[in-house]
C-alpha cells in the first residue's frame, strides 16, 4: 500500500488502509479509524444517558416540560385564581386580555408560550392580562364583566 491509502488514527495511534476511516467531507477522511469512533459514540451515548435521564426526551416533551414550569410562574405572577369566580383549579384557568384584544394579538403572532415568556421578564406587563376560568372567559364571550360581576359577586 501506499502512504496516500493510508492514514493515522489519532486516538489508538495505528496505521490502518483509508478505508478504515469514515470520510467527513468531499476531499477529507475523518482523524479517528471506525472502530474508535464506534467506541467514542457508544461512551458518549451512555454517559448522556446514565447521567441526563431527560436528555432523550422527545423534543415535544422537553418543551412541555419548560412550558408548564414557565405557565406556573406566570399563573403565580397574575393572582392563580380566576379573577371574577376566584376558583383554583389549574387546568381550568386560562390568561386573558381584559380589554378583549386577544384575537387581535393572536393575529399579530403573540402564543401563549411566547407571551409567558415575556411575563416574566417584564413583571409590567402583568397589568394587560388576568386569569380566568373556562368557565368566565367563555360567559365573557357573550356577557360584560359588569354581568358577570352580578352572578359572582365582586371582581377581586
Amino acid at each position: 500500500m501506499e502512504t496516500s491509502e493510508c492514514r493515522g488514527c489519532n486516538k489508538c495511534h495505528t496505521v490502518k488502509p483509508i478505508t478504515e476511516f469514515y470520510q467527513a467531507t468531499k476531499y477529507r477522511f475523518d482523524y479517528k479509524c471506525k472502530t474508535c469512533r464506534k467506541k467514542l459514540r457508544k461512551k458518549w451515548y451512555y454517559d448522556k444517558k446514565a447521567n441526563n435521564p431527560e436528555y432523550f426526551l422527545g423534543v415535544f416533551e422537553k418543551r412541555k416540560v419548560k412550558y408548564a414550569k414557565i405557565k406556573k410562574m406566570v399563573f403565580e405572577l397574575l393572582g392563580d385564581k380566576c379573577v371574577f369566580c376566584s376558583d383554583k383549579h389549574v387546568p381550568a384557568l386560562t390568561i386573558d386580555h381584559p380589554n378583549k384584544d386577544g384575537a387581535k394579538s393572536r393575529r399579530n403572532g403573540e402564543r401563549t408560550e411566547r407571551l409567558c415568556e415575556a411575563i416574566i421578564k417584564n413583571p409590567a406587563l402583568k397589568s394587560e392580562y388576568q386569569l380566568l376560568c373556562i368557565k368566565c372567559n367563555w360567559l365573557r364571550r357573550t356577557d360584560t364583566d359588569e354581568e358577570i360581576i352580578t352572578r359572582y359577586g365582586t371582581k377581586k
